[in-house]
């Protein structure tokens, strides 16, 4: 799948997550969208005001990481923490 940018990829997950929410399968706040903003706060003090997609490009950035290493180490390790 190609994506110009962060922005992309988080409207295309909070699409698949009103679809589930629409059918009730999911509640809100058990989203991705949801769930990913709020781990990246907690774990690392990072503001999601403007999405996680900006704060994933602003936390590469500090880092001097390529910002889709940062994104793919940082879902790895929110996977692993989700389900707990």
């Amino acid at each position: 799948m190609y994506v110009r940018n962060f922005r992309e990829i988080e409207t295309l997950m909070y699409g698949h997550q009103e679809g589930f929410e629409q059918l009730s399968a999911i509640q809100h706040r058990d989203g991705f969208n949801l769930a990913f903003s709020a781990w990246l706060t907690e774990k690392k003090d990072t503001p999601t005001g403007a999405g996680w997609a900006n704060a994933i490009e602003e936390l590469a950035k500090s880092e001097g990481k390529d910002p889709f290493e940062t994104l793919s180490e940082n879902v790895v390790l929110f996977f692993d923490d989700w389900g707990d």
